[in-house]
């Protein structure tokens, strides 16, 4: 075969063993324990150049987007571009896209929907064409290979040396979201399996996500001018205007040995390296994604500066790192983009943008820029192996298959089930449970995966093992259940929603009103807030008031935008629109830079006025991926006749900033904002990766208490409020978590009580004074 597999059946490995033997018998050897074995290796490869080859579709299809409002100015410009400079408020951009239009206001039937692979024709058809065995798109495919990155690769760590030293403490593994069990169902049609997610565990409960419909919005919000988007909002009086002609979405059909993979192409600039395509990821701050029933209160959550452990651009960029890198760059190869254009946002407005290109989150993920083609070609041949093992035990079925790579375990472990089982006709359901495990070699050296995966530039072999397990049934029963248990993760009750009330706020949450989808209410999906989400909430509710008052300060002034004199005059019309508040239009041209309606949505619980649901099939942030030749000669044409000359954001030129030299790590340092040095000590923490993505960390937990406790100053200017029981539980919670002698934390926790100690004394009345108090209340 071309990339050098070979496949060999161990018969040895056969051996049967009675049940009771099985469990009596501890010291047999381990291989007994499998029923089957095969081995084989993935050589190095010979040829240089792309692994993908491109696959023609059958079908035309649409030209792909470009990005409006100007900002290709970001894909030009390494590191974060503030959409406004919080130091001058000038915006770098338009003011159109301040304020995020409500989910509520956008008509989501008017788009075609996403189409899983199993429903798209033309994904079949290439298979059919080309001879290949399995099809599947970039959203079902990059959960698999993600996990087969962890195995082969020994739970390499990330990169995180580009970071502030706020970060340098902080952990450097893969989230628990990101590393959850990765499941699918193979379609069998026709001698080939085409490959879709195996959705959720509650079926539609993605629909009940308002980042699945803020995706979708967002994509259009930043691809399209004011006139046209508003003809995709409830507001239009010519719905019809923006219908989809003929042409499917642009799509890429790539194709390996036995593989044809599709992705979505979202975005394109000519000026850009390669093909000029990339993709677009809407980044909701870390408030929202940890806590996604709540969300219009988080939405109060603001960033404020580039670097720091919250409230900052690196807070989510390191997130990023560790949740979703690693998927966004085998989706990126999937699709032969350059990279990704993020948008950080809280669901209401949005702080900036930033363009991460693909040899970016290739050195954050491994460590350097050039292996990352050698890391997705080894996990995409040894996808091939666990396929073709998992279709022999299951032939001419749709099987549905989970993937579970346990940190610090040496096997990933793969179960199987038919897709389509009766079990009153044929009984339980069997399992299947497959242990894939490898080795590495550099040349003709034994290499850790790590380390084979820092060096993968040199000939890089992979040995691999794939075995079927022989335990009981119940016993592969009660491992897949476990696998599923440690991939779920509880939804937390709204702000003042409690469990009897929950069940009603759940039916009245819906994001399209005009295709409601009605999931079931099971009440062992929630719980109450834990700890760490109760200080985000605090957090966000601390946001939203200095938000409103930074709006009340700014009231009255024009808003000024880099290069855009009138910008805000021209776009007031079609905000209010957008926002359904037509009555607004002159006082949005002039308010300070946002006007009483557009600070912030009120912090009320989820109920009857939250924004309503979507089609179903329809997947905002998870939509995949035309022969690229065509597209990218279709979009020449559809380009800005003249080029922008880039600019850096404004934060680069104030002087307050320097840059730190480092420009890969698109980061830039503040000179003047003193640091924050966060809390050492471990605190107990219950997790929740939400939509699939990271938790909070310990020490990132107390540093966050420590900003709410409103700071020392406040805490000393305060001191009238606070019982001398209540001073005395704060002080013994920071020495509870004081991290060591000589440590900064340890002198502000020694300022702390020197500060309560003088506020204590300034609260007690003199003698005198103590005197006529008594006096008089007698």
């Amino acid at each position: 075969m071309r990339h050098g597999t070979h496949v060999g059946a161990n018969k040895n490995a056969a051996q049967s063993v009675s049940d009771g033997d099985r469990e009596n018998a501890p010291h047999l050897l381990s291989s007994l324990l499998y029923s089957r074995r095969v081995d084989g290796v993935i050589q190095p490869r010979s040829s240089i150049g792309p692994f993908l080859e491109d696959a023609m579709p059958p079908s035309p299809q649409s030209p792909i987007a470009t990005l409006a409002h100007g900002l290709e100015r970001v894909l030009f410009n390494p590191g974060v571009q503030w959409l406004q400079d919080p130091r001058s408020q000038v915006y770098s951009f338009t003011t159109w896209l301040e304020k995020i239009v409500p989910v509520k206001n956008f008509a989501f039937e008017r788009l075609t929907s996403f189409l899983p692979s199993s429903r798209d024709q033309d994904l079949y058809v290439v298979a059919q064409r080309e001879g290949r065995k399995y099809a599947g798109s970039t959203s079902s495919m990059s959960g698999l290979l993600s996990q087969l990155y962890y195995l082969i690769s020994g739970d390499k760590p990330v990169d995180t040396s580009n970071l502030s030293k706020s970060f340098r403490t902080q952990p450097q593994t893969f989230t628990p979201g990101q590393r959850g069990a990765a499941s699918v169902i193979l379609n069998y049609r026709n001698g080939v399996y085409l490959i879709d997610s195996a959705g959720d565990a509650v079926p539609g409960l993605s629909g009940k996500n308002v980042l699945t419909w803020m995706g979708t919005l967002l994509e259009k919000f930043l691809t399209h001018s004011p006139s046209e988007f508003l003809r995709l909002t409830r507001s239009s009086d010519d719905p019809t205007a923006m219908a989809e002609g003929p042409k499917r979405e642009a799509y890429r059909y790539a194709k390996s040995d036995k593989f044809i993979l599709r992705s979505q192409l979202d975005c394109f600039d000519h000026r850009l390296p390669g093909t000029g395509v990339f993709d677009i990821k809407t980044r909701a701050v870390m408030t929202i994604r940890h806590d996604l029933l709540n969300f219009e209160e988080n939405s109060g959550y603001q960033i404020r500066t580039v670097q720091g452990l919250v409230e900052s651009f690196e807070k989510e960029y390191y997130d990023l790192i560790r949740s979703a890198f690693l998927k966004y760059s085998f989706q990126a190869r999937i699709g032969n983009m350059d990279g990704v254009f993020v948008a950080y946002h809280n669901t209401k407005r949005i702080f900036g943008f930033q363009y991460i290109p693909l040899s970016e989150m290739d050195a954050r993920l491994f460590g350097e820029s050039a292996v990352g083609d050698a890391v997705f070609e080894k996990c995409l041949l040894l996808l091939e192996v666990v396929l073709e093992e998992a279709t022999r035990e299951l032939p001419y079925q749709s099987i549905r298959l989970t993937a579970e790579k346990l940190e610090g375990d040496n096997n990933l472990r793969v179960f199987l089930e038919p897709a389509e089982w009766d079990e009153e006709l044929h009984g339980s359901k069997p399992v299947i449970q497959l242990d894939v495990s490898t080795k590495s070699y550099i040349g003709e050296m034994a290499a850790s995966g790590s380390n084979a995966v820092d060096r993968s530039n040199f000939p890089w072999t992979v040995l691999w093992t794939v075995s079927k397990s022989a335990l009981e049934p119940h016993i592969l029963r009660r491992n897949l259940t476990a696998t599923r248990r440690r991939a779920f993760y509880p939804l937390y009750l709204p702000d003042g929603v409690g469990m009897r009330d929950m069940e009603k706020v759940w039916h009245e949450l819906q994001f399209n009103p005009v295709a409601p989808v009605e999931v079931p209410f099971k009440a062992e999906l929630f719980r109450p807030p834990p700890r760490s989400v109760q200080v985000l909430r605090r957090l966000s509710r601390k946001g939203r008031d200095c938000l409103e008052s930074t709006t009340r300060k700014l009231e009255g002034r024009p808003k000024l935008v880099l290069g855009l004199p009138n910008d805000a005059e021209e776009v007031a019309q079609f905000v209010a629109l957008a926002h359904g508040d037509a009555g607004g239009v002159a006082h949005l041209a002039s308010s300070g830079g946002r006007s009483d309606s557009d600070a912030v949505d009120s912090p009320t619980a989820i109920g009857p006025s939250t924004e309503p649901r979507v089609s179903e099939g329809m997947h905002g942030q998870d939509r995949s991926g035309v022969e690229v030749a065509n597209v990218v000669s279709d979009n020449q044409g559809a380009t800005h006749s003249g080029v922008v000359p880039p600019i850096t954001e404004l934060g680069t030129a104030d002087p307050s900033t320097v840059d730190t030299g480092d420009r890969s790590s698109r980061i830039k340092e503040p000179t003047r904002r003193p640091e924050v040095v966060p809390l050492e000590t471990p605190l107990a923490l219950e997790t929740n990766a939400g939509d699939s993505d990271d938790f909070i960390s310990e020490k990132t937990l107390a540093h966050l208490e420590e900003m709410l406790s409103e700071d020392q100053r406040r805490i000393v200017e305060d001191q009238d409020g606070l019982s001398a029981g209540a001073r005395s539980r704060l002080l013994s919670r920071l020495v509870h978590h004081r991290p060591g002698a000589g440590s900064k934390s340890v002198q502000l926790i020694k300022d702390l009580r020197r500060h309560l100690r003088d506020a204590d004394k300034m609260d007690k009345p003199s003698p005198v004074v103590q005197e006529d108090r008594t006096r008089h209340a007698a």
